[in-house]
């Protein structure tokens, strides 16, 4: 596993990311406004949007279009944000994961 802040290059080509790291709202903040700087166009998957006050806060402050999957996710809460350039554009190669982890 390597820092999602260190290997901006490597994440911001994936299509999909999943973000199950600290739940402390201040790594995932700063993942988030990486991948918004970067002009990253894919999916965010965030495990744990409601499982504490730091959490749901970011969440909620997720300016993207997102959706809550909680009902068929994870019981602390699952979130999908989606990176775009144009509202109707399709995320490429669906499929492909890219897991990133922050030692605490």
């Amino acid at each position: 596993m390597t820092d999602a802040l260190e290997d901006r290059d490597d994440l911001i080509s994936s299509p999909l990311i999943v973000l199950d790291t600290a739940h402390d709202g201040v790594f995932e903040r700063q993942v988030y406004d990486m991948l918004d700087a970067a002009g990253y166009e894919g999916l965010l998957l965030l495990d744990d949007i409601n499982l504490n006050t730091a959490m749901q806060d970011f969440w909620r402050q997720i300016s993207r279009e997102k959706i809550d999957l909680t009902p068929i996710g994870h019981w602390s809460g699952t979130g999908l944000a989606r990176f775009a350039a144009h509202a109707d554009e399709t995320c490429r190669e669906p499929y492909l994961v890219r897991s990133t982890s922050h030692a605490p």
